[in-house]
């Protein structure tokens, strides 16, 4: 992944690095810039942007968030659409949340930018509840990371 200061000129398909506000609105951290994009933020006299150009052995951040969130939903878990680096477990029904800490704990040591956050054991849910999430701060070379999270789960 190659991210730094990139002039607008430059920008098309970049990754943006932070939320930035335009006339009517703003455009979100993790969209890829369009020539529309890119033409809002010169009215709104922005002339360069932080964000990132993925390599080939990158991973755009919602994949991520999303592949790890398959790894670790189990029934009666409902995935939600990752966004901005993030996807969260929802509980399908009323219940009990149930998992192993020590696997909790040994997925979040895989590498600071990937963290899978959840209610504690045994907490109480009501149908909908947010159960967990799972956040990827910045996309560097997933895959690899992303192999260890799977084979951490499954040790």
């Amino acid at each position: 992944m190659r991210f730094g200061h990139i002039q607008l000129g430059d920008a098309e398909g970049a990754i943006l690095a932070h939320t930035l506000p335009v006339e009517g609105g703003v455009l979100k951290k993790g969209r890829f810039l369009s020539a529309e994009d890119l033409y809002a933020l010169g009215r709104a006299g922005i002339t360069e942007v932080v964000a990132a150009r993925l390599d080939s052995d990158d991973l755009h951040e919602d994949p991520a968030a999303d592949r790890i969130a398959r790894a670790v939903a189990v029934r009666g878990l409902r995935i939600g659409a990752a966004f901005t680096g993030r996807c969260n477990l929802y509980a399908q029904s009323k219940g009990l949340v149930l998992y192993q800490q020590t696997l909790l704990d040994r997925l979040n040591l895989v590498d600071e930018a990937i963290t899978l956050a959840a209610l504690p054991p045994y907490h109480p849910l009501v149908h909908r509840q947010m159960v967990a999430t799972i956040k990827m701060v910045y996309p560097r070379r997933w895959l690899n990371k992303l192999r260890r999270c799977s084979r951490r789960l499954q040790a």
